[in-house]
């Protein structure tokens, strides 16, 4: 039986000796991921609870980078750089029609704006992605839904409980979360804590309708 660890235990600075160790490395956190998920009690209801959609596409997008096997998921892929987010699919994944605010780090993400996002460009340095969750949890408005779309779990910093600790603010203040991710990341273990109040949806499961090869004539 899988042990119910955290598959960022390790730094995200320990680099695989290979692309081979890499994807087995990866393969077991998602095995792991998969097994627990199918585990974990099923009491989540979205209910009609007012939504705030959160999304670092940065992190989406260079984790999907990252990833030794995720483009596998995408017909004609062969790596991971022949293949490109669909902006339109991801925000209407998330119920794109809602109020909600995009975490960029580049202006090239600037027309998602045309969706609908509201755009707060940072640095690496600086903690406008801290800072913007929480003004709103600060805004006292419990009962609500956060709705998390992140990749790999940090918030732009080398700190593996970056989003964990956050969250549980949340959770303190009354609040319901969803969280889109990777299934490599760790999230699992927060809806095991808080079954009814936190879902993972992981993203892995819709990548072939978020994602698009370069090479489609």
């Amino acid at each position: 039986m899988p042990e119910f660890t955290s598959p960022l235990q390790r730094s995200r600075h320990d680099v695989p000796d290979s692309d081979e160790e890499a994807k087995e490395v990866e393969r077991s956190n998602v095995e792991r991921s998969q097994y627990w998920l199918m585990r974990l009690p099923k009491m989540y209801v979205s209910g009609h609870r007012q939504r705030y959609l959160f999304m670092n596409l940065d992190n989406i997008a260079s984790s999907l980078l990252m990833s030794s096997m995720l483009y596998q998921r995408v017909d004609g892929a062969t790596s991971a750089r022949d293949i490109y987010l669909n902006f339109t699919a991801l925000t209407k994944h998330l119920g794109g029609n809602n109020s909600v605010t995009a975490e960029v780090k580049f202006q090239c993400w600037l027309p998602i704006e045309k969706l609908g996002w509201t755009l707060r460009l940072f640095s690496s340095d600086d903690k406008t992605l801290y800072s913007e969750l929480m003004v709103q949890l600060d805004k006292g408005a419990n009962g609500k839904t956060l709705v998390l779309a992140t990749g790999d779990g940090f918030l732009g910093t080398t700190n593996p409980n970056a989003y964990r600790e956050i969250i549980c603010k949340f959770l303190k203040e009354g609040w319901y979360v969803e969280i889109h991710a990777w299934l490599y990341s760790w999230y699992l273990r927060l809806q095991k804590e808080n079954p009814g109040r936190v879902v993972v949806k992981p993203l892995d499961d819709v990548l072939c309708d978020l994602a698009r090869t370069n090479n489609i004539v």
